[in-house]
């Protein structure tokens, strides 16, 4: 294997959030607005699917109120989901103690402290959100475009609504391609982990990280191994509009070109040498910093492609 050190400040728009920064009153808005779209959404969904007849007049397509429903379940039990988090975030930095570098670590997050594990089966789940409520809302354009089809509706409409419903129905088939082949890579791979050698890791002496391959992975043609540093921050600007930027501070890269054999369940270490300058993890802060070990396997079909996070800290 070789090994490739980079030192850079690479601007790029992140993809992925590992925690959020609200304050005790932002917190207190996510356990109102949370509950109050979800009750919304199942007085909808009563009404919408006639499961609770009102005499209410009705000026517009029953598609409209069942995905209005959906949606506003969904959107409550999201909002719901990020307030336990937000909560327990709290609770941790409330109530451990910061005698040593671990309870820093453990209060600044949920560490588990021998391993991390991600969850391909609970990310998934999570990713089933976005491909659902597409199919909703396009499979209703498209039935709105039947009714301008056969006259019910106005003339002129017809070909705004038919864009639409096609630009939405190209998304859902693209969204679902994508999250099949989350599902291939999911059954084929199972979940994998990263074993620390110690709890947390400082700066000031190398990183060892044990990685355990999923019992999906035989023979990969070339891989890559990768321990970086990276920023995190948003930008708002005056349309209120918040984009998601990442800074990689520092990266160290193993590689391989040529198949490997691995035995199941066996334990493989990563050496790595950081620059003793380069900041630790602090996730509980306006401008996240974190440590993460990306794994990249070519192998016959999917490709193996995880993420974890690692606790560098002082």
């Amino acid at each position: 294997m070789r090994y490739e050190e980079n030192l850079q400040r690479k601007n790029r728009t992140g993809l992925l959030t590992r925690q959020g920064n609200q304050r005790p009153r932002e917190i207190r808005g996510l356990a109102v607005i949370g509950p109050a779209l979800f009750l919304a959404g199942v007085l909808i969904c009563l009404i919408a699917f006639k499961i609770w007849n009102l005499p209410l007049t009705q000026n517009g397509p029953d598609w409209v109120g069942k995905v209005g429903g959906v949606a506003a379940l969904m959107a409550g039990l999201a909002i719901c989901a990020m307030y336990f988090r937000q909560q327990g975030r709290r609770r941790r930095t409330l109530h451990t103690a910061h005698n040593s570098s671990a309870d820093l670590a453990m209060a600044d997050y949920d560490w588990d402290g021998h391993e991390y594990k991600p969850s391909r089966r609970k990310h998934l789940a999570s990713r089933t959100v976005g491909p659902v409520v597409v199919t909703l809302f396009g499979g209703g354009l498209s039935y709105l475009w039947w009714l301008t089809g056969s006259g019910e509706l106005e003339h002129g409409s017809k070909v705004g609504v038919a864009i639409a419903a096609v630009l939405l129905d190209l998304l859902a088939v693209f969204s679902w391609g994508q999250w099949l082949a989350m599902v291939a890579r999911t059954l084929k791979f199972g979940d994998s982990r990263i074993e620390f050698a110690r709890f947390p890791y400082s700066l000031k002496e190398p990183i060892v990280i044990r990685w355990q391959p999923p019992q999906g992975i035989h023979c990969p043609r070339t891989g890559r191994f990768t321990l970086r540093c990276v920023e995190e921050w948003r930008v708002r600007d005056t349309d209120r509009n918040t984009t998601l930027y990442q800074d990689e501070l520092w990266s160290g890269t193993w590689r391989f070109d040529q198949a490997q054999e691995w035995i199941p369940g066996e334990l493989i270490d990563f050496t790595f040498e950081p620059c003793r300058e380069m900041r630790p993890t602090h996730l509980d802060a306006e401008r996240p910093v974190f440590w993460e070990f990306a794994v990249n396997l070519a192998m016959p079909g999917p490709d193996f492609v995880e993420t974890y996070l690692v606790p560098v800290y002082d």
